[in-house]
């Protein structure tokens, strides 16, 4: 509960105030890790677990479950697919070099993800030394590594409450990371689609925060670990590959990866190579369908035994992110745009994703229904009612919203 409540506290007033706290939540945890490391260098074991650490295993990347999870931990970390990324940048300024940060962000998130592999497996490797347990004997494998085996490592240590404090504030600040990212991307979506206008942002916040806590007291009773594990291997992995999937189809043939490339030349100011925007076309939609079809072979053969009405519901959590997918996607065929006729709530709506998504599909059956092409190049008139923003006459429609919004 005090957790949720400060997820509040740092969303309550929007974006700005969650874009200090993630100032020290942020980094923090580096401080922290600096320190571990240090001490854990230090101790005599270090070098087992160092070694273990750093030698490859080459034989492991003929099992396609290691790809499914070194995939999965790829978008956890870096927040593909959660849709965290499109709410955020959707407050940046127009000129905004967006392109340095889709470098920065996997070059930092994988030398993050070094270090504290050299954090961990340091003090593993002293504790393994002292037990006489082999490291791959562990429990080192999902929550057992934060919560029972690299705790019980720190307790050996001396001065170990310091460093047991160290740690677990260190977790509570990569929890709170996370939580007010995802929260604020459901304030965002919210905010955008004109729900809830008429209440103030701190009681849309409570309210999303009281039912994500009411959800989460799942894990906290006596079967807590068998619900994280069903809701871990049905409702994210799976579904991430699948969003993953459809955004760079999206980016690539509906919105058009020529007009992305235009749209980045225009605001970043730099150019994207014609192979880049073929992996958005073509390489990674077809890495993430095998990777799909992967997860989906896993969670069917899971080795994992749950009830039926447990593995029932495992795949109604997991079709509840895909499907509407596809529903919403066919929606503007069968009825005309809710923009059409209610417009763009706000003028950040109107340049932003929402705007650029609907007129995207909004070209798309115009190219169906009429045999026009579908990136916008169709010289019938525009539905009556339809706002300029979202007109398919003009190809630029997006960029020009953007730069007369900001």
């Amino acid at each position: 509960a005090l957790g949720w409540v400060l997820v509040w506290l740092c969303v309550c007033k929007g974006v700005h105030s969650a874009g200090k706290v993630a100032w020290f939540t942020a980094l923090f945890p580096y401080a922290v890790l600096l320190a571990l490391l240090v001490r854990g260098l230090s101790l005599p074991g270090a070098h087992v677990g160092l070694k273990w650490y750093l030698t490859p295993s080459f034989d492991k990347l003929a099992e396609p479950q290691v790809w499914v999870a070194a995939a999965s931990q790829i978008f956890y970390s870096t927040g593909i697919g959660w849709g965290t990324l499109p709410a955020f940048a959707s407050y940046n300024r127009h000129d905004h070099n967006f392109v340095r940060d889709a470098w920065l962000v996997p070059v930092i998130n994988c030398g993050t993800s070094f270090l504290a592999g050299l954090v961990v497996f340091s003090v593993l490797g002293d504790m393994s030394q002292e037990t006489g347990v082999p490291i791959d004997e562990m429990q080192i494998e999902g929550s057992g590594l934060a919560f029972v085996v690299y705790p019980q490592a720190i307790a050996k240590l001396p001065v170990a409450p310091l460093f047991a404090l160290l740690f677990f504030t260190m977790l509570l600040c990569l929890g709170l990371d996370s939580e007010f990212s995802m929260v604020e991307t459901i304030l965002t979506a919210v905010d955008d689609a004109g729900v809830g206008q008429n209440y103030p942002r701190a009681v849309k916040a409570a309210a999303a925060c009281l039912a994500m806590f009411g959800v989460g007291l799942l894990f906290v009773t006596r079967g807590g670990l068998h619900w994280l594990e069903l809701v871990d291997g049905y409702a994210a992995n799976l579904t991430l590959f699948i969003v993953g999937g459809v955004e760079c189809l999206a980016v690539g043939w509906v919105y058009g990866a020529d007009r992305f490339a235009a749209d980045t030349l225009e605001m970043a100011k730099a150019k994207l190579p014609k192979a880049l925007l073929w992996n958005y076309k073509l390489v990674v939609p077809a890495l993430l369908a095998v990777l799909t079809v992967q997860a989906f072979v896993s969670t069917a053969t899971s080795k994992v035994h749950f009830p039926p009405y447990a593995v029932a519901l495992g795949w109604c959590l997991a079709l509840a992110s895909a499907l509407p997918i596809p529903l919403l996607a066919i929606r503007p065929l069968c009825c005309p745009l809710p923009y059409a006729s209610e417009g763009l709530t706000s003028p950040r709506e109107r340049a932003g994703l929402v705007g650029k998504l609907a007129a995207s599909l909004h070209r798309l059956s115009r190219s169906l229904s009429f045999g026009a092409s579908s990136r916008g190049a169709s010289s019938a008139p525009a539905p009556s009612g339809l706002p300029p923003e979202l007109s398919t006459e003009r190809a630029d429609v997006e960029l020009a919203a953007a730069r007369e919004v900001r």
